[in-house]
């Protein structure tokens, strides 16, 4: 079988699978307007007899749409694309590779594209130092408020809990925006010292050892950061965790999921 057709046959089925999915998700709201606007006045609507009239034609089509997509899965396998287009690396990570690679030099024109280089790194960190400072001000100042019994003292858990959002939410959105922002900088700042770079190992020389060797180190420092930070914000969910269970948390979670099943949902 050609390419062509593999193509061809791998488009219909995306859009086919596209509008099934579109059609799958009308059926559902329109079985659940009818549940919430064809009842009669003062009926319980979310009852189990009442879910299962409106929702097993529903739940016929939705296993319909797993095969589908279970059969896209088998149809990757069986028709694979081959990939022609080679994808040009980030230029933050082909700055990192060369960068490893440059060599000793002297001379007006290795100076300055020396200085370029530089320039090019000093700028990517400074930038994410003050993302790392942000990032963390703004954690600490959520954590202060969380942390406030005063804040939830209210039996409106609902006003409670939407207060801490208009605190919480701005400082996350703030947050991604400054990471986002730093990689950006990151990106560009590497992307205009590539040249210099480039040219500087163009025009050869002695490979500078101890650059080699602190890439080398930083490389294996930045794995040993990553590995500690994932471990910290595991141990520091497990510790909510367990924080949770003691102080009731977990058992007032419980009775809210009964009460949602129960009285909204009708599964109970």
């Amino acid at each position: 079988m050609t390419d062509g057709t593999i193509k061809n046959v791998r488009f219909w089925y995306g859009i086919f699978l596209s509008v099934f999915t579109v059609a799958l998700g009308v059926a559902f709201l329109a079985a659940v307007s009818d549940i919430y606007f064809g009842a009669e006045e003062g009926a319980q609507i979310f009852t189990r007899e009442n879910m299962n009239a409106h929702m097993f034609p529903c739940l016929i089509v939705f296993c319909v749409w797993v095969a589908a997509v279970v059969a896209g899965f088998v149809l990757s396998v069986v028709m694979p694309i081959k990939e022609r287009k080679k994808y040009k690396q980030a230029p933050e990570k082909t700055f990192a590779r060369l960068r490893a690679r440059m060599p000793q030099g002297e001379g007006d024109e290795y100076r300055k594209n020396l200085a370029h280089v530089v320039k090019s790194e000093k700028i990517r960190l400074i930038v994410w130092c003050a993302c790392a400072v942000i990032c963390v001000a703004l954690g600490v100042t959520v954590l202060c408020y969380v942390f406030d019994p005063a804040h939830f003292e209210t039996t409106e858990f609902n006003s409670a809990v939407l207060n801490m959002a208009k605190l919480a939410l701005p400082c996350i959105a703030v947050g991604f925006l400054c990471c986002i922002a730093a990689a950006i900088v990151e990106r560009e700042s590497a992307k205009r010292a590539l040249p210099y770079l480039k040219n500087m190992i163009a025009a050869g020389g002695k490979p500078l050892a101890r650059q080699q060797e602190s890439a080398a180190a930083l490389q294996q420092y930045e794995g040993r950061v990553i590995l500690g930070v994932r471990i910290a914000v595991a141990a520091i969910g497990v510790a909510l965790l367990i924080w949770g269970i003691f102080n009731g948390g977990a058992d007032d979670v419980f009775i809210k999921a009964i009460n949602i099943c129960t009285e909204c949902i009708g599964l109970g």
